[in-house]
């Protein structure tokens, strides 16, 4: 069996995330969520892509790193969560079980909430599946978030009264980090967001 051979860099390389990410045994997501929220060096390439200095890449670990273990440090003390759920009670609940510990953001154009999650620029987004309109739906949703530049790496957990099978798969192929059948309780709602920024962004 052939081992393979592990690739060497200089300090002036630079590094696409997806190298970034295999060499620290870390997800794509969390390089970029690294980029986006704790200000880890980079450029932009033509196509939109991050790429990373390696000795940028080298110093800012050596910043964050305590004990062999990667901490980071958050810019603001909370992070952020905006809600996409029709219903006013549901809303007010979900308010309720997070504003402690997160800022939260109840979006009001739930058919068209593009504008208000980049103004906004949260780091999680809990979304219901069934918006009950008959123009768009919560896939319809989630895709025009995954196709805007702004809003492709955030981390989306998608909630919804059916547990079909086809659908699980359909959210999670188009960029949710978790699918959350209805109803969800206090405990629960908190423990899938914790597992899901202890997962992604490695807190």
């Amino acid at each position: 069996m052939i081992e393979k051979e592990e690739k060497k860099y200089s300090d002036d390389d630079f590094l696409s995330t997806i190298e970034a990410a295999e060499l620290l045994s870390v997800s794509r997501t969390t390089l970029n969520y690294w980029v986006r929220n704790y200000s880890l060096p980079c450029e932009k390439t033509p196509g939109g892509r991050y790429k990373i200095k390696y000795i940028d890449l080298k110093k800012f670990l050596a910043l964050h790193n305590q004990q062999n273990r990667t901490k980071l440090r958050r810019k603001s003390t909370k992070y952020k969560i905006a809600i996409i759920e029709p219903n006013q009670d549901t809303k007010k609940k979900y308010n309720d079980w997070l504003i402690e510990y997160y800022g939260v953001r109840l979006v009001n154009n739930i058919e068209k909430p593009i504008k208000e999650l980049i103004n906004f620029n949260p780091d999680i987004i809990i979304m219901e599946a069934d918006l009950r309109s008959n123009e768009t739906d919560g896939f319809k949703i989630l895709d025009l978030i995954k196709a805007e530049h702004e809003l492709n790496q955030k981390l989306i957990i998608f909630i919804s009264n059916k547990y079909d099978e086809d659908d699980v798969v359909r959210a999670l192929d188009s960029g949710a980090c978790e699918y959350v059948r209805k109803p969800i309780g206090e405990t629960e709602l908190n423990a899938r967001v914790k597992s899901v920024l202890r997962y992604f962004v490695n807190i």
